[in-house]
């Protein structure tokens, strides 16, 4: 029997199983299934499109409209999170219709969106603007 709790794993595009604890996700070592070169390429076509559209235009053109925080002062999101999640998801959705796509900033919002992981035979997390503070602020790393 497969194990339900799968997902796309970002760095490796692998998709991978994880276990579910109480505080969030953590990263389980057993691979399950790799996508092949041209699925991979398919994904990075779909990452690509959303940095062009939403996150490259906006870096280092950001106002104080169009960041806000979350959690804490620090705790940061903008305007290219939130449009390339939105982006990111959309693509997800239209090629894999039953994967599970959860973003940051969706949970964020909706913290119950963590429980439709586990029993998801394919699902994708995704963070797309990965050191928000940093993009907010113009530093390039």
């Amino acid at each position: 029997m497969r194990d339900p709790r799968r997902f796309c794993d970002r760095a490796t595009n692998r998709l991978c199983t994880r276990r579910v604890l109480a505080t969030g996700i953590k990263t389980g070592q057993e691979p399950c299934m790799t996508f092949d070169a041209p699925e991979t390429t398919r994904l990075l076509d779909m990452l690509r499109a959303a940095a062009c559209a939403e996150i490259l235009p906006r870096f280092r053109k950001l106002d104080a409209r169009d960041v806000d925080t979350k959690t804490a002062h620090d705790d940061l999101v903008t305007l290219a999170d939130t449009g390339a999640e939105r982006h990111i998801t959309a693509a997800l959705k239209a090629a894999y219709p039953h994967a599970v796509v959860m973003g940051e900033e969706a949970i964020s919002a909706d913290p119950a969106l963590r429980d439709t992981l586990p029993g998801a035979e394919l699902a994708f997390v995704i963070d797309p603007v990965d050191g928000t503070w940093n993009y907010a602020k113009g530093l390039a790393t």
